[in-house]
């Protein structure tokens, strides 16, 4: 009996470890969390340079990363087979709608066809009719997964007009307003 539960007990301690050691949805040593009061956004501020990439729309058009600058960028990784990023998606587009002149909202998708993006974007009414906003779909998560290391949807990354991170939101669980502020105090 003392044998079972000793191995139940390393068992349960190396299973406790590779969790921790695998979870790379951690804040990186460098970053500095801070909750916002009053609403429910969080807010890693890491101050890192945006790593250079180049992305498709769905409207077949390459950008790079690069021809933002200047721009505040509301870069937002999702999928629709993902519901809090179905939840959150109005938001972002209403947001990017309202700082058409200021804020770009890219939105990465992580499903795997576009068909799927398109008969998503289809329900939502006048989802890609503004400049300002670029969806498309990222290939085998190569900046998804390989360049941001995102591992759980949705994540939206506010990058400032010189092309530093300024903040992440983890989740859809933020108040439009706590952006808004966000967006504010980057102009």
């Amino acid at each position: 009996m003392w044998l079972n539960l000793l191995i139940a007990c390393v068992i349960g301690g190396l299973t406790y470890g590779l969790t921790l050691y695998l979870d790379d949805g951690a804040p990186p040593p460098s970053a500095v969390i801070v909750q916002q009061p009053g609403n429910s956004i969080t807010m890693l501020e890491t101050g890192e340079q945006t790593p250079e990439f180049t992305f498709t729309t769905l409207a077949g058009k390459t950008q790079d990363i690069k021809d933002f600058k200047g721009k505040i960028i509301l870069l937002n990784f999702w999928a629709t087979w993902c519901p809090p990023c179905i939840a959150e998606m109005p938001s972002l587009l209403n947001i990017a709608k309202t700082h058409e002149s200021d804020v770009v909202l890219i939105a990465l998708s992580s499903d795997l066809d576009a068909e799927s993006i398109k008969n998503f974007l289809r329900r939502i009414e006048a989802a890609e009719s503004a400049p300002n906003i670029l969806i498309g779909l990222d290939e085998q998560s190569r900046v998804t997964q390989d360049i941001f290391k995102v591992f759980k949807l949705p994540e939206t990354i506010v990058i400032d007009r010189d092309g530093m991170q300024h903040a992440k939101l983890i989740g859809a669980n933020w108040e439009p307003e706590a952006l808004e502020k966000i967006i504010g105090e980057l102009k």
